[in-house]
């Protein structure tokens, strides 16, 4: 588990996901077509590479296209509500995770710049449970 402060993004998140390669594949991995953006937390850097590691370790890689590199995806709840941590191969945000979800997080989690949330992992064990948990039943929303 790891808890950060809800930051607002540069608008990099919502250029990657809206690029139809990434899209597509972000679809397919989720379940459902991403919310066009993606919702910051600042978390402490160890965090965010113990973070990393996992996603590295267990989750969903997206290859690279074109002039964007690659992205690796690891599902989670964010508050209480499934999205996914998002961790791409080429980014500035050293203090911070990106997560994705079907739906715009800030609004449905109603939270403002500065507010505390709490991101919680399952681990490798559980991934197929995890996903049945934030695709369904059949792995597809």
């Amino acid at each position: 588990m790891a808890v950060g402060e809800y930051v607002e993004g540069l608008g990099e998140g919502r250029r990657y996901v809206s690029i139809p390669y990434y899209r597509r594949e972000i679809e397919r991995v989720i379940g459902a077509r991403p919310f066009p953006g993606t919702f910051n937390v600042r978390v402490e850097r160890e965090e965010r590479e113990s973070l990393r590691e996992l996603a590295s370790s267990y989750g969903y890689r997206i290859e690279p296209h074109g002039e964007y590199g690659g992205a690796w995806l690891y599902p989670c709840l964010v508050n209480g509500r499934p999205a996914w941590l998002v961790f791409p191969d080429l980014t500035e945000h050293r203090d911070q995770v990106e997560l994705i979800s079907e739906t715009e997080l800030r609004r449905e989690l109603n939270v403002i710049h500065g507010d505390m949330v709490r991101i919680e992992v399952w681990g490798p064990s559980t991934w197929k449970l995890a996903r049945r948990l934030t695709c369904g039943p059949s792995g597809r929303r």
